[in-house]
């Protein structure tokens, strides 16, 4: 387990990776914590397909 201290970006991937909306960041609306968590959810989200891309294009099931 890693000490580094946890980040509104960090909690934001966290959240994306174990399936939450972004409706489900607790920080208040227009607040920079808030700008960062959608941005960690975001990054995780654009990384996550980026990885499926490549996986369904290796298995010749892509689009």
């Amino acid at each position: 387990m890693s000490d580094a201290p946890t980040t509104p970006r960090s909690e934001g991937g966290d959240a994306f990776r174990h399936g939450h909306p972004t409706a489900s960041c607790g920080y208040a609306d227009g607040s920079s914590r808030k700008v960062e968590w959608v941005t960690g959810w975001t990054e995780q989200q654009i990384e996550q397909r980026s990885i499926d891309l490549a996986v369904e294009s290796a298995e010749g099931t892509a689009p």
